[in-house]
């Protein structure tokens, strides 16, 4: 392969992973920030002091192939049995919300897991599934809040965990090959292709951060990184258009 079909597949690569990373990272990071504007949180229950966060299991991704579950878990730490109520509000069609609530009997030391099946119908903004949950105070234990954001995505023949983890492979593969394949091709690194080659490694940190920041529910830091993301590109762009074709 001659240098310059090397250094153009290299680019082609480092691309397609960059547009998956982008895509991925923007959709959850997205759907995070919607989360705390879908619901109603004027509410005196939402508003109650000393909250502690609910251990609240959701996907990161689901496909319309599949029905997702919520599952949290409210485990009883005091010396007596109880019966909370655990209330819980899921978007739907319309931009309404699906409510459900649950007043399990809980033993001493023990947890109730919940179940709550969600699916194609609770897409609100075109690809996203919304969750908000809320268990009452009662004796030993305070108010407990939770919330999540799912991304739906209409793929028929994957799971969100397929999809998840092949997004990730191809991310990661497609930056090491076209990092790899500059190197090679650019040998010794010098000047532009040095310059490129740091552009690449930054860009590609950026990216898996803000793919990261999505995954934890860190929207604010998400956001940031994709604006930081958007003016490495711009700054990229100008540099590559105003620089000297490479040698062969």
């Amino acid at each position: 392969m001659t240098k310059k079909k090397g250094r153009t597949l290299s680019i082609i690569l480092y691309i397609l992973g960059a547009f998956i990373a982008l895509v991925f990272a923007g959709s959850i990071i997205w759907a995070n920030f919607e989360l705390p504007f879908y619901f109603d949180y004027t509410s005196a229950a939402v508003r109650t002091e000393n909250q502690g966060k609910s251990d609240l299991n959701c996907p990161t991704i689901l496909t319309t192939k599949e029905t997702g579950i919520i599952s949290p878990e409210i485990p009883n730490n005091t010396d007596k049995t109880l019966n909370p109520v655990f209330h819980g509000e899921i978007s739907y069609l319309g931009g309404i919300v699906r409510e459900f609530e649950f007043k399990p009997t809980i033993l001493p030391g023990e947890s109730s897991h919940i179940e709550i099946e969600v699916n194609e119908d609770d897409i609100v903004y075109y690809f996203m599934i919304l969750v908000r949950t809320f268990q009452f105070p009662t004796y030993k234990t305070p108010a407990q809040v939770g919330s999540c954001a799912i991304v739906m995505l209409p793929i028929p023949f994957l799971t969100g965990n397929q999809v998840y983890y092949l997004s990730l492979l191809v991310i990661i593969l497609s930056f090491a090959a076209g990092i790899f394949l500059w190197i090679k091709y650019n040998h010794p690194l010098q000047g532009q292709s040095q310059k490129t080659l740091s552009i690449m490694i930054l860009l590609a940190i950026l990216l898996l951060a803000a793919i990261f920041s999505g995954i934890f529910g860190g929207w604010m830091l998400g956001l940031l990184l994709l604006v930081l993301i958007v003016l490495l590109i711009m700054v990229a762009v100008v540099f590559i258009a105003n620089s000297p074709p490479a040698k062969e």
